[in-house]
């Protein structure tokens, strides 16, 4: 990747963090405690968290968007940054599903979905790099394994 490569990643790391705390709001543990006290009513808890996010990840693509744009960042920063913020995205999707499945003690399909992520991650990440050693594409591939993740986490779902 370079200097500029691990530079560009590095930034989109903070800046997708950043973007993400507004995203995440820690109610994934309120999720797991409301859950794991009384699972007859998590559907209702499931219910409104998913709108909250699904509300909130709107309002950071939103900021996301108007930041990148406003800034002028040059090309591949800008594509950099769009990935990066759709990972975080689909990674905090995963993760409230993760925190409703703990609820349940279930830890088998919270691990499934992120040692599958984690797998894809590695074994399409390196030869990206090694291949490409473009930073657009190794953010894709984060982005493909934050959707591996969210994926394996619904299909795991009680």
């Amino acid at each position: 990747l370079g200097a500029e490569g691990i530079g560009q990643l590095q930034f989109m790391l903070s800046f997708t963090a950043l973007i993400g705390v507004g995203v995440s709001l820690g109610y994934r543990n309120f999720i797991t405690k409301e859950v794991a006290r009384d699972n007859s009513s998590a559907g209702t808890f499931m219910g409104a968290a998913l709108g909250l996010r699904v509300l909130l990840s709107i309002a950071a693509i939103a900021i996301s968007i108007i930041v990148i744009e406003a800034v002028g960042y040059e090309a591949n920063l800008k594509s950099v940054l769009y990935l990066g913020t759709a990972a975080m995205v689909a990674l905090s999707f995963a993760k409230l599903l993760i925190g409703f499945m703990w609820g349940y003690e279930d830890m088998r399909g919270p691990a499934k979905a992120e040692i599958s992520s984690k797998i894809f991650g590695v074994a399409i990440g390196i030869p990206v790099l090694i291949l490409t050693s473009s930073t657009v594409a190794y953010v894709g591939v984060l982005f493909a394994s934050a959707l591996v993740q969210f994926a394996v986490a619904v299909d795991q779902l009680p």
